[in-house]
C-alpha cells in the first residue's frame, strides 16, 4: 500500500504569505506572539478518519487559526476559498475570546477547520 497525501503545503504557504498577516506554525515562541498584535497560526497534525465517498481515501484535519489582540478581521468565507488551490476543504470555523496568561491581554481566535485527502493505491 502506498498513500498519497495530497495537501499542496507550498500553495498553503503562498497563499498564506499573501495576507496582511504573519503565518506561523504551532513551534511559534513568545516572541511571535508578543511582535505581532495579529497573526495566524496552523497545524497540520490533524486527526485521520476513513472518508465517507471511498473506502481508499482518508480525510486528515488541519487547522488554521487567526488570533488579534486589537480587534482585526479576516474575511473567513475568502481565505476558504482561496485554500482550495493548496487542495483544503473548508469544514467550518469557530470564535473564541480569552486572555493570554501572561500579559492578561485579551484576544479573539477564529480557528477555521479542514481537511485533505490522503489517497490509498498500489502506484
Amino acid at each position: 500500500m502506498k498513500f498519497n497525501d495530497t495537501l499542496n503545503l507550498d500553495e498553503f504557504i503562498e497563499i498564506m504569505n499573501a495576507q496582511a498577516y504573519p503565518l506561523f506554525d504551532t513551534s511559534l515562541g513568545k516572541d511571535e506572539i508578543v511582535s505581532n498584535k495579529s497573526f495566524f497560526v496552523y497545524s497540520k497534525k490533524g486527526a485521520i478518519r476513513p472518508s465517507d465517498n471511498d473506502r481508499n481515501q482518508f480525510l486528515k484535519d488541519f487547522t488554521l487559526s487567526f488570533v488579534t489582540r486589537d480587534s482585526s478581521t479576516i474575511n473567513v468565507l475568502s481565505l476558504a476559498e482561496s485554500l482550495k488551490k493548496a487542495r483544503l476543504r473548508f469544514t467550518g470555523s469557530e470564535v473564541e475570546n480569552g486572555k493570554f496568561t501572561d500579559s492578561n491581554e485579551e484576544a479573539e481566535m477564529t480557528t477555521l477547520n479542514f481537511v485533505h485527502v490522503i489517497k490509498v493505491g498500489e502506484w
